[in-house]
């Protein structure tokens, strides 16, 4: 019984992988959740073969956001710094994933 607590799934794998490489969400969750997506927007348009669906998030500081218009600068900052720490995560878990 222990042992059945403690093993974690290949999912929870990939949330943790994420996670340690700089995304602060992660969801992993079954393609046809996207079937409803307009055409050109869907995993499947892109992979045919595709069963999953990885979602990432990182966090950007409130303070760049909370002070638009006047802080337009450090929120393109902020932005910009997001957008690499996401695609950073996301090519680790590509690269892990390709491994397998």
């Amino acid at each position: 019984m222990m042992k059945f607590l403690t093993m974690k799934t290949e999912k929870d794998k990939l949330k943790e992988l994420a996670r340690f490489s700089g995304s602060d969400l992660v969801g992993v969750g079954p393609v046809e959740r996207m079937n409803e997506a307009p055409p050109g927007h869907k995993p499947t348009d892109y992979l045919p073969d595709a069963k999953y669906i990885i979602a990432a998030a990182v966090r950007m500081n409130y303070s760049s956001v909370e002070g638009l218009p006047k802080s337009r600068r450090e929120y393109v900052n902020a932005n910009s710094a997001a957008i690499v720490r996401l695609n950073n995560s996301l090519y680790e878990v590509a690269n892990t994933l390709e491994d397998k």
